[in-house]
């Protein structure tokens, strides 16, 4: 099996990381002013780090003899390998297990599609081609 962890942008990255900051920020301020009433505070910056374990932490795209395992915290989305149709580059911004705009829109199936983020788009790209030699993979995602 081959893994492919999410690439991470920056901005967003700085983004994710400024809830759970902001929360805990106003959690320590409204414990220090407030004394034992500011312990309801906390649980805005738990929550958010709860959240952030289901859905955002491993990120990662699996791919074995037949299947591309999608992981997203403690979710996963698999799908077979021999119904991939498509794998262009994309920059859509619309939500999907994917830490970066920097992403590829995997075809598959009777019009399903989703966008994943991988580091390596060229290993990526490759190890489709290899286990799914009739998907169409874009030229810019294979190696030169």
């Amino acid at each position: 099996m081959l893994s492919f962890p999410s690439k991470v942008d920056t901005w967003l990255a700085a983004v994710l990381l400024l809830a759970p900051l902001v929360s805990v920020g106003v959690a320590v301020a409204a414990t220090m002013s407030s004394g034992t009433g500011g312990l309801v505070a906390w649980i805005t910056p738990l929550l958010v780090l709860a959240i952030y374990s289901l859905v955002l932490w491993p990120i990662r795209y699996d791919v074995d003899a037949e299947h591309l395992v999608i992981r997203f915290g403690r979710f996963r989305k698999r799908i077979l390998l021999r119904d991939i149709i498509r794998v262009t580059p994309s920059h859509n911004p619309l939500s999907s297990p994917a830490l970066s705009l920097d992403r590829l829109l995997i075809t598959y199936g009777e019009r399903k599609w989703v966008l994943i983020s991988p580091a390596d788009r060229t290993g990526f790209a490759a190890a489709i081609r290899e286990r799914v030699p009739d998907a169409v993979i874009d030229e810019r995602l294979l190696p030169r």
